[in-house]
C-alpha cells in the first residue's frame, strides 16, 4: 500500500515451510523464491490489487493481510496450492517444499515507511498461534479460526460445509481459540491427508 499507517481489519494467510531449519543454506533460498514466487502469482489470480494487502516475511513462511474482502484470502489460498503443485511437475523431488496454512481474521495497525514498517495487533500473533499448534508429520493441511469462519459466512456467501470444527487452541495467558479445517475443493492439485492436524473436540 502507498499510505504509510493503516488501521483496521484484514483476512490473514500464513503459510510455514515445513522442515525449512533444516535445509542448507542454498536449499533455503530456492525454497524463499519458490514461495515468494507463486505467492504473487497466487495473488494475481485471485485478483488481489496491490493496494489491498500487506506482506511480513517470516523466515521460513509468511503472513499476507489481506485489507479486500476477506473471502479472498480462501481464494488466496487455493490459488497458492495449485501454483505449487504446478511448479512441482517441474521440479525434482528435493528441490520441493512441502508447507501447512492458516487463515485468520483480526485488527491490525500498520506503520512506517514501506521498507521499515510495523505490525501491530493480534492478527499476526493469532494466527501464528494457529501454525504453531499444528502436528508437525503432516503437511499440506490449512486451518482457520473461529473468527474467520463466523466473518466470512455472516458476511459472505461461503459454504458452511468448508469447515470443521477441531480441537482448540489455548494459548500462554489461557485465552482459547477456535480452529476449523480448510476442507480443500477441487482442483487444488495436492491430495489432503486423512489425518488431522489436530483432534475433533470432545
Amino acid at each position: 500500500m502507498s499510505d504509510h499507517d493503516w488501521q483496521g481489519h484484514v483476512a490473514v494467510f500464513a503459510y510455514d515451510i515445513i522442515g525449512f531449519t533444516r535445509l542448507d543454506q542454498a536449499r533455503q533460498r530456492d525454497a524463499k523464491a519458490l514461495t515468494d514466487r507463486v505467492l504473487e502469482a497466487a495473488k494475481r489470480k485471485a485478483g488481489l490489487a496491490a493496494d489491498q494487502s500487506f506482506y511480513q516475511d517470516a523466515g521460513d513462511g509468511g503472513y499476507l493481510m489481506i485489507t479486500a474482502d476477506a473471502r479472498k484470502a480462501v481464494d488466496v489460498l487455493e490459488a497458492f496450492c495449485t501454483g505449487l503443485a504446478q511448479e512441482y511437475r517441474m521440479l525434482q523431488e528435493d528441490y520441493r517444499v512441502q508447507n501447512r496454512y492458516a487463515v485468520h481474521y483480526d485488527t491490525i495497525i500498520v506503520e512506517g515507511e514501506e521498507t521499515n514498517r510495523r505490525f501491530l495487533g493480534d492478527a499476526i500473533n493469532n494466527c501464528a498461534r494457529l501454525l504453531s499448534g499444528m502436528r508437525k508429520d503432516v503437511t499440506e493441511q490449512a486451518v482457520c479460526s473461529g473468527a474467520y469462519r463466523d466473518h466470512v459466512l455472516t458476511f459472505g456467501t461461503v459454504d458452511e460445509r468448508l469447515f470443521t470444527r477441531l480441537r482448540d487452541i489455548v494459548d500462554k495467558h489461557g485465552n482459547r481459540h477456535e480452529v476449523w479445517k480448510l476442507h480443500k475443493s477441487p482442483g487444488y492439485g495436492i491430495a489432503a491427508p486423512t489425518e488431522d492436524l489436530y483432534v475433533s473436540p470432545r
